[in-house]
């Protein structure tokens, strides 16, 4: 997950970027059934909504959470992707995957 950290927070330290629980690029989860959950809520530090804009310091981690409405079933997940734009006037939409995710409960 490394990796994915700086990606987000090293490329686009200084532009920022928005991240979407809404129609514009709903970020989402796979389960290994292949039922497909759409993000409800995104939120990072005090902020929440259906959008985000999140503006990184390079080098500092940031948490961002997503929130779904799985089944009570759901002890794994085989995709988390995570649709954002980059803040720079170019609202490409982008994505970043993590897989074989395993839920604690």
């Amino acid at each position: 997950m490394l990796t994915k950290q700086e990606e987000l927070t090293g490329l686009y330290a200084g532009y920022g970027f928005y991240v979407y629980a809404d129609d514009r690029g709903v970020s989402r989860v796979v389960t290994p059934d292949g039922e497909e959950y759409s993000a409800r809520l995104v939120q990072a530090g005090k902020n929440k909504g259906k959008s985000l804009t999140v503006r990184p310091i390079k080098g500092v981690p940031m948490r961002i959470s997503l929130s779904f409405e799985l089944p009570p079933s759901a002890n794994s997940l085989s995709a988390l992707a995570v649709n954002y734009t980059i803040a720079s006037g170019i609202h490409k939409l982008r994505q970043v995957v993590f897989r074989d995710i395993n839920i604690s409960k």
